[in-house]
């Protein structure tokens, strides 16, 4: 885990957003957080746009911790950052992929609201570590 990533949990944020084209990947991650954070809303989004329009409505104070896939059909993860960074108050975003490639983690963790790069399958271990530990 990243130092930038690893301060910036230090705040709290009020429900995570999955951007995935894969339905089963998604579902994973959601029971994960789940059973780790039964309160925490998991809003789930297969098409860019949809969550780019969700986030707009629903996300006007950047609150939400959004994990975002690089790869899909069409528009992917970085046209997703393109129109995201240009919100009022965007949320954070770690970016998932199953690409290894230096050039994509370099890319990513160089845009301002990328916390982290994380390859796929993420881990409950990484899961757990995204929700402030209560002493």
């Amino acid at each position: 885990m990243t130092e930038k990533f690893a301060h910036t949990m230090l705040t709290s944020f009020n429900r995570i957003v999955l951007v995935d084209d894969d339905a089963l990947t998604n579902m994973l991650n959601r029971k994960v957080i789940q059973s780790i954070n039964p309160r925490m809303p998991v809003d789930v989004f297969l098409d860019i746009d949809e969550a780019l329009d969700f986030l707009k409505e629903w996300d006007k104070d950047g609150g939400s911790l959004i994990l975002l896939d690089i790869n899909f059909p069409g528009k992917n993860g970085w046209d997703f950052l393109e129109a995201y960074q240009h919100f009022e108050k965007p949320s954070k975003i770690i970016m998932l992929s199953s690409s290894i490639a230096t050039e994509d983690q370099r890319k990513a963790k160089s845009h301002p609201l990328v916390l982290d790069y994380v390859t796929k399958p993420i881990s409950f271990e990484f899961i757990a570590s995204i929700f402030p530990q209560k002493d």
